[in-house]
């Protein structure tokens, strides 16, 4: 039988200096050659996505996990969404990592800032 994967170390090695050192890390989706950890420590709690390299039916997952950090950014750059949002991103020996502050209960689109209209 087959333990439940980690997330990237690499990614956890980042997370020391936001969440502290891991008390758990839950996995929370393992579908479609992506896998989404609820990574916990003392500080606080994130979510960590990363491409599953071992799924042989996913498409390039790595490089859609980088579109997604690049998308984040660019929101965040444009003000619709919390810079504190975003946590960090990287690369690992498998491909590629992101992750996001755990909001319980709110889902992420409450952190898009409505765009105001322009007046007529």
């Amino acid at each position: 039988m087959v333990g439940t994967p980690p997330p990237p170390g690499e990614a956890l090695a980042h997370l020391r200096d936001r969440v502290g050192r891991p008390r758990t890390t839950r996995l929370l989706s393992d579908r479609r050659g992506s896998r989404t950890w609820k990574v916990h420590g003392p500080l606080g709690a994130v979510a960590v996505k990363a491409n599953n390299p071992d799924d042989e039916t996913a498409r390039n997952k790595a490089a859609e996990i980088a579109q997604e950090d690049s998308h984040i950014t660019r929101l965040i750059d444009a003000g619709a969404l919390n810079p504190g949002y975003r946590v960090g991103a990287g690369t690992w020996d498998g491909g590629r990592w992101i992750a996001v502050r755990w909001v319980d209960g709110t889902p992420p689109v409450a952190y898009v800032r409505p765009r105001p209209r322009p007046r007529r």
